[in-house]
């Protein structure tokens, strides 16, 4: 005859032997509750810990902030800055071209204002024009970096750009277009642009070309460089030596540390000791080549008078819905610069942007959520990006058809927000526009429903694919704000 089996308690045993079973039972339902109770526990002191360590970073902010504050101070009551909007007819060597309209420069030099005729795959609006920024130049973005009394330091200077919101930010020690270096612009030469050009004792330790934002330059590459030199050498007024640490805590100043020092930074941000990826970099490699397949890009170059739906007016170039941006015209003095006066058209944003990471824990390693995205300026199809980048994005939040993936958990309170502040565009040719720039912490990463366009990429993979240059300058951005700034944590706990 056949055994019934009930939870493995044979029909016919023993008493004793059903009593330990049941109890048994019992107790495995007892550890159950006891594991979620730890589990909620562990949640807590997390959240203490992390709450200790805002804590501790607003201590240091505060103590290191205070003399870079003062330095800036000081820079501006002994300089001569006055930046203002102006008709476009009221700039000076700039013109728009009769045959296409295009605004240029009359050297031929710098820059243009161009039109772009945009036909793509990717997204919902898959035909457009608009105005584009044209500068077909390798700028240098660099850095001088030397030990001082056993301590690496940063050469950093406190720049003046037309579009700061600030006047000065904080900004690398060369910040030059190649017209700039080359003194197109008949002024003053760039103070240590010898030691980027290897026509001094300097060691170049990383020399990178990266893209600047695909949104607004077409096909625009900078190189970033860091070189080191072992000599002393004379600094200027406006030019300081600092540490990681007294950079890392300036990120918690809005607008402070501008867009390129962001881009250059990014390559200094140490490595995780111990980095578990979630996908071997080959899969991620696979899934960014098969987007670059997936998605195809034509652009073409063509003259402002004939975009669709941008309007010229006489002090700005406007979409006739009045979204996306504008491109308008400055007049500047600036004491400090190469030039001490001129004019110039800049990009102007109607609205400020966000970016931002969604972070998780995964396999005891930070993990990040990774976007692949189409740009219209960029040489690439496909760049790796934040998991948010728009534009206008309260408007586009308030239009909820709109919105884009996640920005529900970006904008909600109930997640862990790590990082959370406004940075600005890069001054030199965009006027007052900022981002702000968020990593929000979720928990249950795996009931996240992901797209095909995203993938969890862990904390060492980021860097690698940053120092290779598939990351495009938002997220560069993203990541010396929350790298340097976890390296000011470990530092400081």
């Amino acid at each position: 005859m056949a055994e019934n089996v009930v939870f493995d308690i044979n029909s016919n045993p023993d008493t004793h032997d059903i009593i330990n079973k049941m109890v048994s039972l019992e107790a495995r339902s007892i550890d159950l509750v006891e594991a979620k109770k730890q589990i909620e526990q562990q949640k807590l002191s997390n959240l203490q810990e992390l709450k200790n360590r805002v804590q501790t970073f607003k201590s240091v902010v505060t103590t290191l902030n205070n003399g870079i504050q003062l330095w800036f101070d000081d820079l501006k009551k002994s300089s001569k800055y006055a930046i203002s909007e102006i008709p476009f007819e009221s700039m000076d060597q700039w013109y728009f071209d009769a045959s296409d309209t295009n605004l240029r420069h009359q050297e031929g030099k710098f820059y243009s204002i161009e039109g772009i005729r945009v036909i793509t795959n990717y997204g919902e609006t898959q035909e457009w024009e608009q105005p584009i920024i044209n500068q077909p130049e390798i700028g240098i973005l660099g850095i001088l970096t030397k030990v001082i009394n056993g301590e690496r330091k940063y050469l950093m200077q406190a720049k003046m750009e037309p579009g700061n919101i600030n006047i000065l930010q904080l900004s690398p020690t060369v910040q030059a277009t190649e017209s700039n270096y080359k003194r197109a612009h008949k002024g003053k030469k760039t103070i240590y642009l010898e030691y980027f050009l290897g026509q001094s004792d300097s060691v170049v330790i990383f020399d990178q070309l990266q893209t600047e934002q695909g949104g607004r330059f077409y096909k625009k590459r900078n190189r970033n460089m860091l070189v080191e030199v072992e000599k002393d050498i004379d600094i200027h007024d406006d030019f300081r030596w600092m540490n990681l640490n007294e950079i890392g805590a300036l990120f918690h100043i809005d607008n402070f540390v501008n867009m390129d020092s962001r881009s250059v930074l990014c390559c200094v941000v140490k490595r995780q000791e111990i980095d578990n990826p979630l996908h071997p970099t080959d899969k991620i490699l696979n899934w960014i080549t098969r987007l670059m397949v997936k998605y195809s890009l034509t652009v073409e170059l063509i003259g402002l008078k004939h975009v669709k739906g941008w309007i010229t007016g006489e002090d700005e170039i406007r979409h006739t819905s009045g979204s996306f941006f504008q491109v308008n015209s400055v007049q500047v003095e600036a004491s400090t610069r190469e030039v001490t006066r001129w004019t110039q058209p800049m990009i102007k944003n109607t609205g400020e942007g966000l970016v931002g990471f969604l972070v998780a824990e995964i396999n005891d390693t930070l993990h990040f959520l990774v976007r692949g995205i189409v740009e219209v300026g960029n040489i690439d199809v496909v760049h790796m990006a934040p998991t948010i980048q728009c534009s206008v994005y309260k408007q586009r939040f308030r239009e909820k058809n709109k919105c884009f993936p996640y920005m529900d958990i970006f904008l909600s309170s109930h997640e862990n927000i790590l990082y959370d502040q406004m940075q600005s565009e890069e001054g030199g040719r965009f006027y007052h526009c900022q981002n702000r720039h968020m990593i929000v912490k979720i928990d249950d990463y795996k009931n996240l429903e992901l797209r095909d366009d995203y993938i969890w990429v862990s904390y060492n993979q980021v860097l690698d694919f940053v120092r290779y240059g598939y990351f495009n300058v938002e997220g560069r951005s993203l990541m010396s704000c929350f790298g340097l700034n976890e390296q000011m944590a470990v530092k400081n706990d």
